[in-house]
């Protein structure tokens, strides 16, 4: 195996041992910032992603993937730096979003380029399926601590070990190597209609899935919070629960190799994880269903989201691996933002749970759309 695989993968822990990505939300409505603004905040977070992703790919493609990962990852440092150093006011906050927004675009599909690039292509589904399990391991590791911490420490502490985090990341992007594929092209990749075909599908199912649930990653814990009265401890400790056991299933399920790479499963997965998770958000909802409802819908990811990853690396080539993925990564910002504006619009008029029902169906919608769509055309699988 690659250093760079081994190496990718601790940076996938360090990356998503993010101790306030589960209680941004949390920690805006602490000091004073309203739904409203938390909404705005996020929508300008995405919106910042989706300006500067194509510039930072072609950047990436043109002097290289690990200097464009080193780059990210000290905007996001810097980010972090503001906050630790200023005031809680929300321009502060607004200039903290856009600054770590740029950050992102500069590390999504670069670090990513560079594992891909030495990977076997026939063990990408392995990886991806480790992938996840150290992704949501970490995550729900992080959740704990920082629940833990936020509540009797305070939010600065969490602050600081996500910067603490962001520099070990960049100490991993240093100790990369990076390929020279330049003059090369990707035996791997068919070539034509069939191709573009298969990318234009996934970046389909991306829109949807982002449509509805990064609004459901970027507001659980204030819902959980505000709705339920849960401590910030509970918290980290429930999102913890649920993540792990949803990984440790879908890696299960991944490991009996019995889903061979089709993007019918893919669409089946995506349908099945909303269905899942709108029960949590109906009117007079049991909190027992909530870290029920959750847990299942993570598992479908999961046990899916392999099989997406796979299947879209498979068919890009390697010279413009970091272009596609930030394109992968402009239309997850654009379905972020246009749930934002929705969220904005209907949000005077309902509450936030019928906002994200009306988000999942109209996620439904799209994904049995582009099903029906896709069948009638051509038969994906590999």
């Amino acid at each position: 195996m690659h250093k760079n695989i081994y190496l990718y993968f601790v940076f996938v822990f360090f990356s998503n041992f993010s101790i306030m990505g589960t209680f941004l939300s949390l920690y805006f409505n602490s000091i004073g910032i309203s739904l409203s603004n938390i909404a705005t905040l996020f929508m300008i977070y995405q919106l910042s992603k989706f300006i500067f992703e194509v510039p930072t790919g072609f950047l990436a493609d043109k002097y290289g993937n690990r200097v464009s990962g080193i780059v990210g990852a000290i905007f996001i440092l810097v980010a972090n730096i503001i906050i630790l150093f200023s005031g809680c006011s929300f321009a502060y906050m607004l200039t903290y979003m856009i600054i770590k927004g740029i950050g992102y675009t500069f590390i999504s599909g670069s670090v990513e380029a560079l594992f891909i690039n030495t990977a076997d292509n026939g063990k990408l589904g392995k990886y991806n399926a480790i992938e996840r399990l150290i992704f949501y391991s970490v995550t729900a590791f992080s959740s704990v601590i920082g629940g833990i911490i936020a509540g009797d420490f305070g939010y600065r502490i969490c602050f600081i070990i996500d910067t603490a985090m962001v520099i070990m990341m960049i100490i991993t992007v240093l100790f990369m190597s990076e390929k020279n594929i330049s003059n090369k092209k990707s035996n791997e990749v068919q070539k034509g209609y069939r191709v573009s075909k298969i990318l234009a599908v996934i970046l389909i199912i991306d829109f949807a899935t982002a449509f509805s649930f990064v609004a459901v990653e970027d507001y659980y814990s204030y819902y959980l919070g505000s709705g339920f009265g849960m401590a910030s401890n509970t918290i980290g400790i429930v999102v913890a629960f649920q993540l792990l056991l949803g990984a440790l299933i879908g890696a299960i399920v991944h490991k009996m190799n019995f889903m061979r790479l089709n993007v019918n499963y893919i669409f089946i997965g995506a349908i099945l994880s909303i269905i899942l998770i709108i029960p949590i958000y109906m009117k007079s909802v049991n909190l027992i269903v909530i870290p029920i409802c959750y847990t299942l819908s993570n598992t479908v990811f999961a046990i899916y989201a392999p099989i997406k990853y796979e299947l879209f690396q498979k068919n890009v080539a390697n010279e413009h691996r970091a272009f596609f993925i930030s394109m992968q990564s402009i239309v997850i910002s654009f379905g972020s933002i246009l749930f934002s504006a929705l969220n904005s619009v209907l949000g005077r008029f309902f509450e936030y749970a019928v906002v994200m029902i009306i988000a999942f169906a109209i996620s439904l919608v799209l994904y049995m759309a582009s099903w029906i769509y896709t069948r009638s055309c051509i038969d994906l699988g590999l």
